[in-house]
């Protein structure tokens, strides 16, 4: 999801629409699966310093100044990194989040609580989404290029839509 699926920015309709649907989404299955033991969650984090940002940023003609405006619309006062991200997300996969569900859950150094639209306008949302066996299995681009993914530990339904070792799913970007 986004921070943006919490919140409108003019001139980004549709974008909002799509990131709160994933929120809504996120809700709906957390209904609907819990009764199986199935958590769902979904992240909406604020500007994340990954290198699609980095390579926009350097596109400015003054690519310090653009940096420090993006990182203002931060409570913080900087953008968050991947592994903060990351760190999140195995949260949500992990055992110690087994009665969290049907969050939006936002990790956005306070984007969303304060006056930031106003401040820097629309955030880039580049998420690495992974876990244990998305880090074994080598799909956790540290670094790399951001991961659009459904996260989940094991397989979800079979063909009669039977769950099947199901411990956590994590939405982003669908």
């Amino acid at each position: 999801a986004s921070t943006e699926g919490l919140g409108a920015t003019a001139g980004f309709s549709a974008y909002s629409a799509a990131k709160a649907g994933v929120i809504g989404l996120t809700r709906s299955l957390a209904v609907e699966l819990g009764k199986f033991g199935i958590t769902v969650n979904c992240i909406c984090p604020g500007r994340v310093e990954t290198p699609f940002v980095k390579k926009r940023i350097s596109e400015y003609p003054d690519p310090q100044k653009a940096y420090a405006e993006m990182a203002a619309t931060q409570a913080v006062g900087r953008m968050g990194t991947p592994e903060e991200i990351a760190a999140a997300v195995l949260y949500l996969a992990s055992d110690e989040a087994a009665f969290v569900t049907g969050t939006a859950f936002e990790i956005d150094g306070g984007f969303a609580v304060g006056d930031a639209q106003k401040l820097g306008g629309q955030a880039d949302h580049r998420v690495l989404v992974g876990g244990p066996a998305a880090v074994g299995m080598g799909h956790f681009p540290h670094g790399g290029d951001h991961a659009d993914a459904v996260f989940q530990r094991d397989p979800v339904l079979d063909h009669a839509g039977e769950a099947h070792g199901v411990r956590r799913l994590c939405l982003d970007h669908l």
